[in-house]
């Protein structure tokens, strides 16, 4: 069986900066990333309630698709796919999937 990836869409993620996101979501979007199944166009949104920057909301994604992905972080992939941009009110997160 064949996979490929999806129509474009969005995506949000709700607690992004939370113990779920950290070791299941962030990994698996990036395992999925790494596979080429995620939508060629679209964002990746995360919603949390606790105030992050765009530094500290990429070293987070790092650390958690270091830890817990199954394919491991490879640089050159997480520079196009860690989070690109927080907002400035720091509870979103938009990241391009870098497919374009």
């Amino acid at each position: 069986m064949s996979m490929v990836s999806p129509a474009p869409q969005d995506i949000v993620v709700v607690g992004v900066s939370g113990d779920l996101s950290r070791r299941k979501l962030l990994p698996a979007l990036y395992d999925l990333s790494a596979g080429d199944l995620l939508p060629r166009r679209g964002s990746i949104i995360g919603l949390a309630r606790r105030d992050l920057d765009n530094e500290s909301l990429r070293e987070l994604a790092r650390d958690s698709i270091g830890q817990f992905s199954r394919v491991g972080f490879e640089e050159v992939l997480g520079q196009a796919r860690v989070p690109a941009e927080v907002r400035s009110s720091g509870q979103e997160w938009i990241s391009r999937s870098g497919k374009a």
